[in-house]
């Protein structure tokens, strides 16, 4: 099953009767960039800039019946479809989310139907890693500091569950959460501080989670007001500063965390965010997707400023479906995000990008 059906479908499905009330402060400054899908039915999933003339999104692309991972390179004028090893033998693979350290180290997870999927791109070719994940298994998140340091969450048939990368071999980590959660991002400022964050599930309520990571030991988050909350996305920039974005039933929200407590910060209803970047405590900006009262699905993008969220401008493919599912921002002066898009079919689904420039 795709990322976006295992990770994204409470939010999807919300959305699509959800009406957006978004703040009357806007920016501009997002514009669509061309993309190169290879085939009829392209995905992005994650995206992760070294520099604003050097992202790769990756998700995955269809054909013929057949699922397989997809990359495409920024660099700074064109995005270019890049080869990406496709497990042999393996007729479901998709890649959910990447992290890049330089304009020539990136690291890519995701799944196949036999489990987990890492490879690595040294800015020339892409290379399979082999996992511990085994059958059932999903990475959905990862972050990286250097070529030689990576944590890539995800969750199994009955938990969550965690890879460390020490630039030769992946290692399971244990993590803290009983059956029925799920990691779906992290993001690290070391290999010894690192944040996941994900959600609970039962039979009737869904709770979100946070998880840190000291270098030794996965640590479950006090969390409060967060039933029927979905955790996506998250962003630090340093051990004690996290932002945290997804939805409730209604809502977008995006918490704050300074090192020992979470805060709620002031959100516009009506909204869902999918993922979050953050240069600093003070300046984030979180994407998805929105629901406007003439019924179509639009790209979100909101801004933080250190008090308090402004939605931006975006810009749409067009279609009666667009969301964002990505987001990286290098700079203060620089963001690039990535989803899908379609007419009327999410058979004809089509990968998008767009870069927001001060």
């Amino acid at each position: 099953m795709l990322r976006k059906l295992a990770v994204m479908t409470a939010a999807t499905a919300a959305l699509l009767t959800w009406a957006a009330a978004v703040p009357a402060v806007a920016q501009t400054g997002w514009a669509l960039q061309s993309v190169s899908n290879p085939t009829s039915q392209d995905d992005f999933f994650g995206v992760s800039c070294a520099s604003a003339a050097s992202c790769m999104a990756v998700g995955n692309q269809t054909a013929s019946g057949t699922t397989t991972p997809l990359a495409e390179y920024w660099n700074g004028s064109t995005w270019a479809t890049q080869s990406t090893p496709d497990p042999s033998g393996i007729s479901d693979a998709s890649f959910s989310a990447v992290s890049c350290t330089s304009t020539s180290s990136c690291t890519a997870v995701g799944y196949t139907s036999a489990g987990t999927l890492a490879e690595y791109w040294n800015g020339s070719t892409w290379t399979a890693q082999t996992t511990p994940g085994s059958s059932g298994s999903q990475l959905t998140g990862v972050s990286c500091t250097s070529s030689s340091s990576c944590t890539a969450v995800g969750f199994s048939s009955t938990t969550t569950l965690a890879d460390y990368w020490n630039g030769s071999t992946w290692t399971a980590q244990t993590t803290s959460d009983s059956s029925s959660s799920e990691y779906l991002a992290v993001s690290c400022t070391s290999a010894s501080s690192c944040m996941a964050v994900g959600d609970h599930f039962g039979r009737f309520v869904t709770s979100a989670l946070a998880d840190y990571w000291n270098g030794s030991t996965w640590t479950a988050q006090s969390l409060s007001g967060t039933t029927g909350t979905y955790f996506f996305g998250v962003s630090c920039t340093s051990s004690t500063s996290c932002m945290v974005a997804g939805s409730t039933e209604n809502y977008a929200v995006a918490d704050a965390w300074n090192g020992s407590t979470w805060s709620l910060t002031p959100m516009a209803n009506g909204t869902t965010f999918t993922s979050v970047s953050c240069v600093s405590a003070s300046d984030c900006v979180a994407a998805g997707g929105t629901n406007p009262s003439s019924g179509q699905f639009d790209p979100l993008a909101e801004y933080w400023n250190g008090s308090s969220w402004a939605a931006q401008t975006t810009a749409s493919p067009g279609g009666e479906f667009a969301v964002l599912y990505g987001i990286s921002c290098p700079s203060a002066a620089d963001c690039t995000a990535g989803g899908e898009w379609y007419s009327s079919s999410p058979a004809d689904a089509q990968a998008f990008a767009e870069q927001w420039t001060s």
